[in-house]
């Protein structure tokens, strides 16, 4: 699997911040189609307390949690932009 296999970001329905249990009838609902970097990338962006709220189902039919997603793709080391003065 590579960062860039076909991924899709689920979310499941949630009250007060728990999952709604599939025997409650809840189910993931897609929040983006994309790569795994893609997705990953997106999970970085939610605040890290609704992260269990979150899987990646990837195309080949793998299922991870956002921690297991998180922790397969790292992430990028931030841009540098030379730091220094702004104004040579």
């Amino acid at each position: 699997m590579t960062t860039d296999t076909t991924a899709k970001l689920m979310k499941w329905p949630s009250l007060n911040g728990e999952r709604i249990s599939p025997k409650d009838g809840a189910s993931p609902y897609t929040i983006m189609n994309g790569s795994l970097r893609d997705c990953v990338d997106a999970l970085h962006g939610k605040p890290e307390a609704s992260h269990k709220l979150y899987e990646v189902h990837t195309g080949d039919g793998a299922i991870m949690s956002a921690a297991e997603a998180l922790a397969l793709v790292p992430r990028p080391p931030e841009e540098d932009y030379g730091g220094g003065d702004a104004n040579p």
